[in-house]
């Protein structure tokens, strides 16, 4: 796969000298580590009520047994946060945003549009990858339907106007992990040289972001890695961020939202639809973990990145007011 840095990114080159790739990683985890400490003090109040719940209900003592005795992967997924937590959680990662465009205008001088933020058909941007997110979805769930491991049940009694706000929340936390991961991380790593190590180091980290989550799987693992990098071709092919942060969104709210089923391990009840997923086959669905988890998203995920090899690159210009 010959890949070519889009205009905004080749414009990113001229913008501070190339540092060290280790560099650049330290800074990272140093702009990520303040980040999520600010979004840490705006989940202190809703987290220390859930906590306090568990303890009531003596389930908190019950995860920390098993955490003691080795079993980790059984006290992670005995969290099952409430939705006040969810939806704080998801528009919290706002300072995720912030310290991205922080650390980029103020440290290295780059303009939003060398984020991917680039002016020009921003609707139709997002509209496609509003669309490529559903179908991903669509065809990972229709994979394990047609195997008869997964099935529509049908509607669910929670559905209300809380989806509106969760397809908010997910508007943020897409663009915020792609802004981050993408639109910064990838972008200052390039600057200078080639782009595979930006994608495959940037892809990396954006699956080790995730390795606490309930449920998580060596599969789980994996395919978090490749839709970094199917989000990162995505970025490069089309030649600004606006599209990948829809697929993303989309991604995370048809399953959630629209199918219930979990995503990275996070399990949300309000939803369009009621699903039920077999306990068996879980390599093929992802089990507690979500599609992310399953052979289904690895399908998906594959395909998807020949597709996108395929396609043309968009010739969109950079902005110049951005």
């Amino acid at each position: 796969m010959i890949l070519s840095k889009p205009p905004f990114m080749a414009e990113a080159d001229g913008f501070g000298k190339k540092k060290a790739l280790m560099l650049e990683i330290l800074i990272f985890a140093a702009v990520y580590m303040i980040a999520s400490a600010a979004q840490s003090l705006i989940m202190a109040a809703p987290m220390a009520t859930y906590i306090s719940s568990m303890f009531a209900d003596g389930s908190l003592a019950e995860m920390t047994e098993r955490m003691f005795s080795g079993d980790f992967i059984g006290a992670m997924g005995m969290i099952k946060m409430p939705e006040y937590v969810v939806l704080t959680m998801l528009f919290s990662t706002v300072t995720l945003i912030a310290g991205a465009v922080m650390y980029c205008r103020l440290i290295e001088k780059r303009p939003l549009r060398t984020m991917g933020l680039v002016r020009g058909n921003i609707l139709g941007e997002y509209a496609i990858g509003l669309g490529a997110g559903a179908a991903m979805a669509a065809v990972s769930v229709g994979i394990c339907a047609a195997a008869g491991v997964m099935s529509i049940k049908g509607f669910s009694p929670h559905a209300g106007w809380i989806i509106l706000m969760y397809f908010i929340g997910f508007m943020i936390q897409g663009m915020s992990e792609e802004l981050l991961l993408r639109g910064y991380f990838m972008v200052s790593m390039a600057r200078g040289r080639s782009l595979y190590p930006a994608v495959f180091i940037s892809s990396a980290v954006f699956a080790l972001m995730h390795i606490l989550n309930p449920g998580i799987t060596l599969m789980g693992m994996v395919n978090i890695f490749l839709f970094g990098v199917f989000a990162a071709v995505y970025v490069i092919k089309r030649g600004n961020l606006w599209g990948a942060a829809a697929m993303h969104t989309m991604w995370n709210f048809s399953l959630a939202n629209i199918l219930c089923i979990e995503v990275s391990g996070m399990e949300i009840k309000s939803s369009v639809f009621v699903t039920e997923t077999s306990k068996a086959a879980e390599w093929l669905h992802g089990g507690a973990f979500g599609s992310e988890g399953g052979l289904g998203m690895t399908v998906v995920l594959a395909a998807g990145l020949v597709i996108l090899c395929l396609i043309p690159s968009n010739k969109q210009k950079t902005a110049k007011h951005m």
